[in-house]
């Protein structure tokens, strides 16, 4: 499947999970949350005072990378991989959050993709494997 019709999928699923959702902020920083329970501690210190003001911003970053990604996967692995080797040193933020955030998107996005949409399914599919790629690369950037 070309990348044009995974960003035609991915963008139709978006369209349907906000019709479903509204605010995908909460499902998803739920889900991170769970996954990763120093996060709400984490977005607390360095939300100054404003952590779900910080939550949103995560949020706006991670819809821009899922709707970017098939047209400019250069554009979001540049923007991990200033941003996670940054975060990581500087802000003690780690990489597993980075990838948690994004299962926890794709997760909750997904879940209202109907079963027999393949298509749709194997467009976020390639989207998970390819952004994780990516911060697994930008991880290994921390270290050599």
């Amino acid at each position: 499947m070309a990348d044009a019709e995974k960003l035609r999928l991915i963008e139709q699923s978006l369209f349907r999970a906000t019709e479903q959702i509204e605010d995908f902020t909460a499902p998803v920083m739920a889900r991170l949350d769970a996954r990763y329970p120093a996060v709400a501690a984490s977005f607390e210190h360095h939300g100054l005072g404003k952590p779900d003001k910080l939550r949103a911003e995560m949020m706006d970053n991670l819809i821009y990378c899922m709707m970017t990604w098939f047209e400019r996967p250069d554009e979001v692995r540049i923007l991990l991989y200033g941003s996670i080797p940054h975060h990581h040193e500087t802000l003690h933020v780690h990489a597993d959050w980075y990838a948690g955030l994004l299962e926890a998107g794709i997760d909750v996005i997904a879940e209202t993709v109907p079963a027999d949409a393949t298509d749709e399914h194997a467009a976020w599919d390639a989207m998970r494997d390819g952004i994780r790629l990516a911060i697994e690369e930008a991880r290994f950037g921390l270290t050599g």
